[in-house]
């Protein structure tokens, strides 16, 4: 709430300042954040991270990148920040595998000398449907009777 003088109302205000004999160190951090949590294996674009971090932007940053699943995940081993720049946009590709495998969390790390390192996890949602196939013993059945078939897995096909 703010009072008639578009000014925030205080209970105390004496406690405004506070003054530190030591100076105090804001840590230097990475941050890396997903445009969605997820991907399929078989997707035509790119998923896009932005990687930021705090403090100077007076030096370019080079940082470090690793996926921990480089089976599931196309993760750039590397990515510089530029000069006078916050962040950069990263881009990270599946890699379908053809396996039925159901979703896999990736892991990716961003490191640099100085920084506490940033971490997040994308989901690659599986794209693989697997299929079935129906043998009868025989084309003919008479009405009321029963027929033989033998149900079998077909090897996986990427969707």
């Amino acid at each position: 709430r703010i009072d008639a003088g578009n000014a925030v109302p205080e209970a105390n205000r004496a406690n405004n300042i506070g003054v530190s004999a030591q100076p105090i160190d804001v840590a230097r951090v990475l941050t890396l954040t997903a445009a969605t949590g997820s991907i399929s294996e078989n997707a035509p674009n790119p998923l896009s991270l932005t990687l930021s971090r705090n403090g100077s932007t007076e030096a370019a940053l080079t940082v470090a990148l690793n996926g921990n699943r480089p089976d599931e995940l196309r993760v750039p081993t590397s990515a510089v920040i530029a000069a006078g720049q916050k962040s950069v946009t990263i881009t990270v590709q599946p890699r379908p595998d053809d396996l039925l495998d159901g979703s896999q969390p990736v892991q990716i790390t961003a490191t640099a000398d100085g920084f506490l390192p940033a971490l997040t996890t994308v989901n690659v949602l599986d794209a693989t449907a697997a299929r079935l196939s129906v043998a009868f013993a025989t084309n003919r059945v008479t009405e009321g009777g029963t027929i033989e078939a033998m149900i079998s897995r077909v090897p996986a096909l990427a969707t």
